[in-house]
């Protein structure tokens, strides 16, 4: 979502989750009569049912916005053509909470990185306490966001899972592998990829290393366990 200077995003009640991470810029964000500043690093987790409203800063925002279910709106806006009656909706998965609290700001920051990737003895291989890959992991009851940092000069075995997963490279660069062909991924470009579930895939990094966005759906049970290990549940 890019927005100019002082625009204003029309008041809308959500019939989607909502993920927003503000990349430049800044926002004010009212939901259901709250306010809230969004500022570069801002993280805000809004159920659907959610009345909001957005107005830019003086240097406009730029940020993500990760709906779920997908909104039948923005795939018309979009020139898909679903029909005119047809909506999107995703049946209860059984998650019994959120790792953000609805409605409060956080910096991404302060979100505690999770160990998710494979361990290296490899010395040429930098990792932090010898694992490839840390992820900011949060959910909410049907998709789950990764913001992934790996290291520099890592390779990633194969490996399936069942969940869809659209990735997003932020920073650095690196080769991602699936279905017989190589893609190259740099974060000045903000390339993106969709691996189907059940599709196996592989990373190999560059001498930068790599930072993406993952977005998981449905949620991960193995990353939510992982997380839960490492730093307890949130609420």
């Amino acid at each position: 979502l890019n927005m100019t200077s002082h625009a204003e995003y029309p008041h809308e009640q959500l019939t989607s989750e909502l993920f927003i991470m503000v990349q430049q810029g800044s926002a004010t964000c009212v939901m259901d009569g709250a306010t809230a500043e969004l500022v570069k690093g801002a993280v805000l987790y809004l159920p659907e049912g959610t009345a909001r409203s957005l107005k830019a800063g003086p240097n406009g925002l730029s940020s993500l916005e990760i709906f779920s279910p997908v909104r039948a709106d923005h795939l018309r806006k979009a020139g898909v053509d679903i029909g005119r009656d047809r909506y999107e909706s995703f049946p209860d998965a059984g998650v019994t909470y959120t790792s953000l609290e609805p409605g409060k700001t956080y910096d991404l920051n302060d979100v505690p990185r999770t160990a998710v990737g494979p361990p290296t003895s490899d010395p040429n291989k930098i990792a932090t306490d010898q694992v490839l890959a840390h992820a900011r992991i949060m959910w909410g009851r049907h998709v789950m966001l990764s913001s992934v940092k790996m290291a520099p000069h890592a390779e990633f075995p194969w490996h399936i899972h069942p969940e869809d997963q659209l990735m997003l490279t932020l920073d650095g660069e690196m080769i991602e592998e699936m279905a017989h062909a190589a893609r190259n991924m740099r974060g000045d470009k903000q390339h993106h990829i969709l691996h189907p579930g059940g599709m196996a895939h592989t990373g190999k990094l560059s001498p930068q290393g790599a930072e993406n966005l993952d977005v998981f759906w449905p949620i991960r049970p193995d990353y939510m366990a992982l997380h839960e290990q490492q730093h307890g549940k949130a609420h």
